[in-house]
């Protein structure tokens, strides 16, 4: 379902190895640049997760997600819509996410996301995503959409929640705030919604530059409180330790995109310019790579240890641990040597 596997990534890479938590979570966000917005949901259960129940939000005082119930009762609903700064949206009926895969929601269309990253996102705001009145998939000028700052580069609050259409209250499923505490959300008081914690006690994430990404470092969610709360399992999803449980890192779709290079990276689909190629004032025939060494033939070579040569006879032997490119054929053999090692 997705280009890139953070879980794997994370693992590989960084070597982390996870609990895992109960409900749909989070796990990578890019807010820089415009045409890069997305987030990634991940399903770290034994269950196939259905999402046509499922909203997510940048939330604003405007339109404030906690009052979808009510609001949507008394016909208020009809004056909530994306604006050029914020929305709220509902998942296409139908869509899910299979155990241990994660969905990748672009913030902008499927051309706009791909023209960045060289692949599709499973689904885009502005082509699949549900209004809230019921008249179809959100859209956007195709002159305009380029231009849209949906997710705030410097500050921001993301929400991922569950209303079941009936219900007097959503349901938190996953909530991630970076560069402040100003779009925080607290609903202790407000309605049937249990306490959140306070928002001077919210933990929030540092603003990520170009070329970089939240990712998702424990997918337990840390120390969030796990009782009481208004999550879609009973967890008080205000009170993650988001600077425990995330990084920023380094895309991991860039790198060297050119198969040519000696750095090639099959999984990089940014080349980020880092692409090495070989110097071509160090290509060699191969007589030479055969006879690179000083000695005449029959003579020993000294050696430090059983493979490496000692720094004498390294030093008669220009091409040794240097990288060089050769034309032609090479045949090569193996046997086995009396220190039981290869020898060609």
């Amino acid at each position: 379902m997705k280009k890139i596997n953070i879980l794997s990534f994370l693992i590989i890479v960084l070597g982390f190895s996870f609990s895992s938590s109960d409900h749909l979570i989070f796990n990578r966000i890019t807010i820089i640049p415009d045409n890069a917005e997305f987030v990634s949901i991940y399903n770290p259960t034994e269950q196939t997760i259905n999402l046509s129940d499922y909203y997510i939000t940048d939330n604003s005082s405007s339109i404030d997600y906690y009052n979808l119930p009510e609001d949507t009762n008394s016909g208020a609903i009809d004056n909530w819509s994306v604006t050029p700064f914020h929305f709220i949206a509902r998942f296409p009926s139908g869509v899910t996410i299979e155990p241990s895969e994660s969905l990748i929601l672009s913030f902008h269309t499927d051309e706009i996301f791909n023209s960045y990253y060289g692949y599709s996102p499973d689904l885009s705001l502005f082509e699949d995503m549900l209004d809230l009145n019921g008249s179809g998939t959100i859209s956007c000028d195709a002159d305009a959409c380029p231009a849209l700052n949906l997710i705030d580069d410097s500050q921001e609050a993301l929400l991922l929640f569950y209303w079941d259409q009936q219900s007097n209250t959503v349901k938190d499923v996953d909530y991630f705030i970076w560069g402040g505490d100003n779009n925080a959300i607290d609903k202790t008081g407000i309605g049937e919604y249990l306490s959140d914690t306070p928002i001077e006690n919210q933990e929030y994430q540092s603003s990520h530059e170009e070329g970089y990404t939240f990712i998702r470092t424990d997918l337990s969610e840390g120390s969030e409180i796990s009782s009481l709360g208004n999550g879609i399992t009973g967890d008080d999803e205000t009170s993650e330790n988001l600077n425990s449980t995330w990084m920023v890192l380094e895309s991991p779709e860039l790198g060297c995109t050119d198969s040519s290079a000696v750095n090639y990276d099959q999984n990089a689909t940014i080349d980020d310019g880092s692409c090495e190629f070989p110097d071509i004032g160090n290509e060699v025939t191969i007589e030479q790579i055969i006879n690179n060494c000083d000695e005449a033939a029959g003579d020993s070579l000294p050696c430090d240890g059983k493979y490496d040569l000692s720094s004498q006879s390294a030093s008669q032997c220009p091409f040794y641990e240097q990288q060089i490119t050769t034309t032609g054929i090479i045949i090569d053999y193996f046997d086995i040597t009396p220190f039981n090692g290869p020898h060609s």
